[in-house]
């Protein structure tokens, strides 16, 4: 049986799942994150595509930004699916989800931010 390949597609400030989830849930798998990154991750190195498996992340500049504790934030910000809505996102599952698929990078510059590449 093949390994299993693994994309983590985060969104900054995610209402619905704690990026600090994500995180740890990315370097439990051993994955590194894509380069360029949206911000550092602490234990969570980053490397050039294409890759097997790897973490991305998005900043779409979502509103309101969770708290900082471990109470829910009583409205959603949209993080959580705005992320996979830029073609550049839909792009880059599309070579992933092909059988000899990798995690690319799909943007030219610069971090996946809001302005910046993402729309």
């Amino acid at each position: 049986m093949a390994p299993k390949r693994i994309r983590f597609h985060e969104g900054r400030h995610d209402a619905q799942v704690a990026n600090v989830a994500t995180h740890i849930m990315a370097r439990e798998e051993g994955v590194r994150a894509l380069n360029p990154p949206v911000y550092p991750i602490t234990l969570l190195p980053g490397a050039d595509g294409a890759l097997d498996s790897a973490f991305t992340s998005s900043d779409v500049h979502a509103s309101p930004i969770p708290a900082a504790n471990n109470v829910p934030p009583s409205d959603d910000n949209e993080a959580h699916e705005a992320v996979r809505r830029p073609p550049e996102a839909i792009e880059q599952m599309r070579l992933f989800f092909r059988p000899d698929g990798n995690v690319v990078q799909t943007r030219v510059g610069g971090p996946c931010e809001k302005g910046k590449g993402l729309k």
